[in-house]
């Protein structure tokens, strides 16, 4: 299928937010489907009530050398920058997808998202920092090397998988969406409301699993309220039961907090 450049997008540059930081932006209508940011640096994903995908960013100003102007960065992928802001944005269908042109990525972008649309996050190198998630009531999937993870008021379906990276979450509310936490090296530290209705699944093989939550736990086959120990899994309701949390952290601890 033909790949059709966002041409619709507004770009506004130079809007000094203080003295040597300028602005930038990157905006497109977008109301239902999906984007997909792969290997950018330094993401904070915001929620919106607006029918809006909007992408900025903070560039110092003069840092772009004298040889450089006029020009447009280039990457061996094939994709050029057509933000201003070393990222390449295209459309293809209902997707919208976000590269980066620039290796060097020194800035933190970030992307806000309607509540009709979906995100997928991958990220491979060593370099890309933490990833910032708030108030998102879409459904969102995170597959990261390296970078850890924060999340803040996510309401929406959230599938967050991290080798190396750690998971911060803290849901002053439970939507009605399943969530999945897990990380092999680091740790999954969660907090919930104490009197919210949930289902907690938590594995640690070779960690710890630690809560001062009230919680029913019970058997693998969902009976009594016998705690499973032998392989460090633990599986309980709280208040009954209800969203499913399925947290696993492999060769570290899993914290599950009350707010």
């Amino acid at each position: 299928m033909k790949k059709v450049m966002l041409l619709s997008m507004l770009m506004v540059v130079s809007m000094l937010w203080g003295e040597g930081i300028f602005a930038q932006e990157y905006t497109t209508g977008m109301s239902s489907g999906k984007i997909i940011i792969k290997e950018v640096n330094r993401v904070d994903i915001i929620g919106t009530s607006a029918s809006t995908v909007k992408v900025y960013t903070e560039e110092k100003k003069g840092s772009q050398s004298e040889r450089a102007k006029g020009l447009r960065e280039i990457s061996a992928r094939g994709v050029e920058d057509n933000t201003g802001m070393g990222l390449s944005v295209e459309k293809e269908g209902s997707e919208l997808t976000i590269l980066p042109v620039s290796r060097s990525q020194g800035r933190r972008y970030t992307i806000e998202v309607p509540k009709g649309v979906s995100v997928y996050f991958e990220h491979s190198s060593n370099r890309g920092g933490k990833v910032n998630v708030r108030d998102l009531a879409s459904e969102i999937e995170i597959s990261t090397n390296y970078n850890s993870v924060d999340l803040k008021n996510v309401t929406g379906a959230a599938i967050i998988n991290t080798v190396y990276g750690g998971i911060d979450a803290v849901f002053d509310e439970i939507g009605s969406e399943d969530v999945i936490l897990h990380s092999v090296y680091s740790f999954v530290d969660v907090s919930v409301p104490a009197n919210a209705k949930a289902s907690f699944q938590m594995n640690s093989s070779h960690g710890k699993i630690l809560t001062d939550l009230d919680l029913d736990f019970k058997s693998e086959d969902g009976e009594g309220k016998m705690r499973n120990i032998s392989k460090n899994k633990a599986i309980g309701d709280l208040n009954g039961g209800g969203s499913m949390f399925s947290l696993k952290a492999t060769y570290n601890t899993i914290y599950l907090r009350k707010i």
